[in-house]
């Protein structure tokens, strides 16, 4: 199961929408940090159905994972029936950028760069050394090991999975504790996914800013690993979105403009 727009059982509210009924939550609203100034960065995704993005809105305990493996599971369905909790409250939503945002802000950044001392300054390090990182450094793409074999949801299914079976066992003994536990469990996840995220961000070579720069001097390089949502070791290599010929870099830049709409979320 990939993105889905989720369920509703009882006071337990797992679906995805601008404004849910049951307690009135705006999911985009309540991302955080609040992404004041990324709109400069926007684009366009999509061919057929055109979508202006100006952020992703990621709820950190999935709308999938947790209808599939939480609100659709038959052992703890009236458990979560009595479980007063939601998915689009502040505490699980966090504001990520896309690979169309990045790929914008480093190719506006290079708009007065002139072609004849590109490569002088390339291979010198110093191509970056008036700019400051973009707004939103630091975290992971949300369209970046998403939905990959080894990623993010992957993760969070395999935490959630564990979850109903501890509030099954629990529920046998003591079923108002179970209803306790599983919504301080789902608060405890939300807050460790949007750290993991945050690290896996800013601290994997040295974060995203550095990391990009590194993939300009090497495309070899592990430059991709912060701009992964997948944990340490588990991120799908990818190729540096402009390595190639270094007088060629700002032509490539720009033509990645053109094709933002192609990036799909992996």
């Amino acid at each position: 199961m990939g993105h889905s727009e989720g369920t509703v059982v009882g006071k337990f509210c797992a679906i995805r929408a601008p404004k849910c009924d049951l307690h009135g939550n705006q999911y985009q609203k309540n991302c955080q940090p609040p992404p004041v100034g990324w709109d400069a960065f926007f684009f366009i995704q999509g061919k057929q159905e055109r979508v202006v993005k100006t952020f992703e809105a990621h709820h950190t305990v999935c709308v999938a994972c947790v209808t599939e493996f939480i609100a659709l599971d038959p052992n703890i369905g009236k458990i979560v029936k009595e479980t007063d909790w939601c998915v689009n409250e502040k505490l699980n939503m966090f504001a990520m950028p896309l690979w169309g945002h990045t790929i914008k802000y480093y190719a506006n950044m290079f708009e007065d760069v002139a072609l004849d001392d590109l490569d002088a300054k390339l291979q010198a390090g110093k191509l970056f050394k008036t700019n400051l990182p973009p707004l939103f450094a630091n975290i992971p793409q949300h369209d970046y090991d998403h939905n990959s074999s080894k990623g993010y949801k992957q993760e969070v299914d395999g935490k959630l999975r564990k979850l109903a079976m501890q509030v099954a066992k629990t529920a046998k003994k003591n079923h108002e504790a179970a209803v306790t536990q599983l919504k301080s469990d789902l608060d405890t996840l939300s807050t460790y996914f949007k750290g993991e995220l945050v690290r896996r961000g800013s601290t994997r070579c040295g974060g995203t800013h550095n990391a990009w720069k590194t993939g300009m001097k090497d495309p070899s390089s592990n430059w991709y690993e912060p701009f992964s949502m997948a944990n340490d070791g588990c991120a799908d290599p990818r190729p540096f979105p402009v390595s190639g010929g270094k007088s060629k870099v700002l032509a490539k830049l720009r033509a990645l403009l053109e094709a933002l709409g192609r990036w799909g979320s992996t």
